[in-house]
């Protein structure tokens, strides 16, 4: 009981320190979709947890790059808008698994993840933010590991906004996802892996701007090596592309609705993490760098996070 109630009451004092600070603000929306490109990470074509109750805490140090046009060229350097500082987010997700049989034995799963997060960034209007974000609802997520060099998944999701007004720390739109993604070991040792995930998002009207974001496509992909049974390390990227453009709702435009630039951005990075099966829990360090954005802002961070299974 008593190894039992060490983590817990270590997570339960990160929470109250990182997510309960002085000020508390509402967020600055955007219509960019849900998805974060910045915090991809190893094996993510098979990223599948445990059954039960998760938690993670993630901490990062972000600074702006530049911030680009739809052409892909520079519109403010980081001297003309010099963004940094701290995000801290909590991740509370609840997994329940089965199997199904007459699916080739495919593992079933069902998951809620709620974030809570803090955030303190220069260049940003407030500066601290702090509040719970859009929740994601991933209602079916099939995995297959009855292959020997290779597993395989299938997921949906829904993110719900978590407010109906201009006061949440959400993005005030929803978002529908479908994803599938492998990972492969190149060796029967399983050292040597290669994994993506590729995702499609599509998104309803957003209330603050009257906007409906545009359907989004995006790559997730990684290639690592195990040191041994509990290190990993690996180079890590994201490939995100707008294929529809944002437009306004028709309720704004008797000519009909205006049709905005697609955007895009790519992402690389390295990452180190450290995985304990018997304690239930994982460790992570990580670096991720924007590049060849169009009609976005780039950005560079490092990244570091704890996850715990109950």
């Amino acid at each position: 009981m008593k190894n039992k109630l060490i983590p817990f009451c270590t997570v339960l004092i990160l929470f109250i320190f990182s997510v309960v600070p002085p000020c508390f603000a509402q967020a600055k929306k955007t219509i960019y979709g849900h998805y974060n490109h910045t915090m991809s990470s190893l094996n993510p074509g098979s990223n599948v947890n445990f059954p039960g109750l998760l938690y993670q805490i993630k901490l990062v140090y972000q600074e702006s790059l530049s911030v680009k046009d739809n052409d892909g060229n520079t519109k403010f350097n980081k001297n003309q808008f010099n963004s940094q500082g701290f995000i801290t987010q909590h991740i509370f997700q609840y997994t329940y698994k089965n199997t199904l049989s007459w699916l080739g034995n495919a593992r079933i799963h069902t998951n809620l993840n709620i974030p809570l997060s803090n955030i303190d960034i220069s260049g940003l209007s407030p500066k601290h933010l702090t509040g719970t974000g859009d929740i994601t609802f991933n209602p079916v997520i099939l995995s297959w590991h009855n292959f020997k060099q290779a597993k395989f998944m299938l997921s949906t999701a829904v993110v719900m906004p978590n407010s109906d007004s201009d006061d949440g720390f959400g993005k005030d739109f929803w978002s529908y996802r479908l994803a599938g993604g492998f990972t492969y070991w190149f060796d029967k040792e399983k050292k040597w892996a290669v994994s993506s995930l590729l995702r499609l998002e599509t998104n309803s009207r957003q209330k603050y701007t009257e906007i409906i974001p545009g359907t989004e496509f995006s790559i997730d992909w990684s290639l690592s090596r195990k040191i041994n049974k509990n290190w990993e390390i690996g180079l890590v990227g994201v490939h995100l592309l707008q294929i529809e453009n944002d437009k306004e709702a028709a309720t704004l435009n008797p000519d009909g609705p205006r049709r905005f630039a697609k955007d895009s951005i790519h992402n690389i990075g390295v990452q180190a993490a450290y995985h304990n099966i018997e304690k239930k829990y994982s460790l992570s360090l990580a670096y991720h760098r924007d590049y060849n954005a169009k009609g976005r802002p780039e950005v560079w961070n490092v990244m570091t996070s704890l996850t715990y299974y109950f």
